[in-house]
C-alpha cells in the first residue's frame, strides 16, 4: 500500500466490516479547503474532505454511491453525505491522525478561570492520536448489526420514551447539513444564541424522528419540545444509543500551573490556518519561481 494512503474501517460485532475504505493522507490544500468550506457548515466541510481523501472503496456497505445522471462511476465508490455522523466524525479524525509533518496535533485556544483576566487565554495543544488511558474515546452502537440491519433497510430503530413507541433514524451528514441550515435560518435579531442553539437541538431531534406512536410526522418537534426533562433525557439515550461516535475530551495545564479539562470541537480539527496558509504561499511561490528560470522551449 502507498505510504501517503491508510486504510479505515468499521466493523460490526462479528467483526465483519460494515465500511472499508482506503483514504489518502490529507494535503495542506485539503486541509485549508476544509477550513474554507466551514462557511457552509461542519456538514459539508466534512463531506468535501471525506470524498476528496477517499481513494478507494473495498466495502461500502449500505453507503454505495450511486451513478450520475449520465452513468458516471462515483469517483470514490462512497455516499459519504449518507454515512451515518460517528463514522464520519471517526473518518474525519482517521484523517487528522495521519496527517504529515505532526498534524495528529491540534491547537485549542482556552481560557482559564482561575488565572486574572488579562492573563487568562492560553492555546493546548492535543494529540489527537489514541491514547490506551481513554484520553480519545470511540463509542459504538449497542448493537451494530441493529443498526446496520436499519441502515441497509432504510427502517427505523425501536424504541419508547414515555411509554411511547418511536422510531429512530441512524444520523447522517444529511440530517446534520438540514439541522445546519435551520440554524443558520434561526438567526434573528433579539434572539441569543444559545436560544438558537436550544431550537437547533429540539429541531435536529425531532428530525432523528422516523415515528412517534399516535403523533404526525409534522408535529414530532412539539412534541419533542413538550417532553419533561426525564423523558427528554431518555430520548438522548435512545438516540445515542444507534451511533457510532467520537468525543475528544482532555486536560491542560496554563502556564501558571492551574489544570483544567476541555473538549476539541471538531470544528478545531485541520485548525492552524495560519501555518497552513504560510505552506501554502510558500509552495505557490516556488512554483512560481521554478517557472521563470525555466528555459524557453526551442522552436
Amino acid at each position: 500500500m502507498n505510504t501517503n494512503t491508510f486504510p479505515f474501517v468499521i466493523e460490526d460485532d462479528n467483526g465483519e466490516p460494515v465500511l472499508s475504505v482506503t483514504m489518502r493522507q490529507p494535503t495542506i490544500e485539503d486541509q485549508f479547503a476544509f477550513r474554507a468550506a466551514l462557511n457552509s457548515g461542519l456538514s459539508d466541510a466534512t463531506t468535501k474532505i471525506l470524498n476528496t481523501c477517499t481513494v478507494s472503496a473495498e466495502d461500502p456497505g449500505p453507503w454505495l454511491a450511486k451513478a450520475d445522471a449520465d452513468d458516471n462511476d462515483p469517483a470514490c465508490g462512497v455516499d459519504w453525505a449518507r454515512v451515518t455522523s460517528g463514522i464520519r466524525m471517526r473518518a474525519l479524525f482517521a484523517l487528522k491522525i495521519n496527517s504529515k509533518k505532526k498534524g495528529h496535533l491540534i491547537d485549542v485556544d482556552m481560557l482559564c478561570p482561575e488565572c486574572e483576566k488579562e492573563d487568562a487565554g492560553f492555546t493546548a495543544v492535543v494529540d489527537a492520536r489514541p491514547i490506551p488511558d481513554g484520553e480519545l474515546l470511540w463509542y459504538e452502537p449497542e448493537d451494530i448489526n441493529a443498526v446496520v440491519e436499519a441502515i441497509v433497510t432504510n427502517s427505523p430503530l425501536m424504541s419508547s420514551v414515555g411509554g411511547v413507541e418511536i422510531g429512530i433514524k441512524p444520523p447522517s451528514g444529511t440530517l446534520e447539513a438540514s439541522a445546519e441550515r435551520f440554524m443558520k435560518n434561526a438567526r434573528k435579531p433579539k434572539v441569543s444564541l444559545d436560544e438558537i442553539k436550544n431550537q437547533a437541538s429540539l429541531y435536529g431531534m425531532a428530525l432523528r424522528l422516523a415515528s412517534v406512536d399516535g403523533v404526525h410526522v409534522n408535529d414530532h418537534q412539539r412534541w419533542v419540545k413538550q417532553l419533561t426533562e426525564d423523558d427528554y433525557d431518555e430520548l438522548e439515550a435512545a438516540t445515542d444509543a444507534t451511533d457510532w461516535g467520537v468525543e475528544l475530551t482532555f486536560e491542560a495545564t496554563c502556564p501558571r500551573g492551574h489544570l483544567l479539562a476541555g473538549e476539541v470541537p471538531f470544528v478545531y480539527l485541520f485548525g492552524r490556518p495560519n501555518t497552513a496558509m504560510k505552506a501554502l504561499r510558500q509552495r505557490q511561490r516556488k512554483r512560481a519561481h521554478s517557472k521563470k528560470r525555466r528555459p524557453a522551449s526551442q522552436e
